[in-house]
């Protein structure tokens, strides 16, 4: 016998028009993933020298000619799983949950802030996104129904 959990959906008013918290979290998300692979593609096409598959892609944020994009692409990165995030957190309500948002979030603003170059902070951090932006997959799918 299957055990059924009911979720309600915290639902907002914007300008006389409901929104579903599921709906933004999901848009901060998609807009997220396809804002990244965007940037990391053009960036790494505007590169002169640029090795797509033997080159780390923190070495986008030290090239001269890429090093601004890719930075504010990485603070992004950064803000949206935190607006994202908070937007779960009204759904389900878990701090665990937001938290890994938070910390990945901090994660890859740290990365973006501190590039390569700048030594052991780097890694730090982008170790911290990595592990953490796996975390809120793995943690979302244990309180997503289906």
């Amino acid at each position: 016998m299957t055990q059924s959990t009911a979720y309600t959906l915290a639902v907002d008013e914007i300008q006389g028009t409901a929104s579903d918290s599921r709906n933004r979290a999901g848009g901060f998300f998609v807009v997220l993933a396809a804002q990244f692979l965007a940037v990391a593609m053009r960036t790494a096409a505007m590169a002169p020298s640029y090795d797509f598959g033997a080159a780390a892609i923190s070495d986008l944020g030290v090239i001269a000619e890429t090093a601004l994009v890719f930075t504010i692409s990485l603070i992004a990165v950064g803000l949206f799983p935190l607006l994202g995030g908070c937007y779960c957190y009204r759904i389900h309500g878990e701090r665990w949950l937001f938290a890994t948002f938070a910390l990945a979030g901090v994660g890859a603003v740290g990365a973006g802030v501190f590039p390569l170059d700048t030594g052991g902070l780097h890694s730090l951090f982008a170790l911290l996104a990595f592990v953490l932006s796996n975390g809120q997959a793995l943690g979302t799918a244990t309180r997503s129904p289906g």
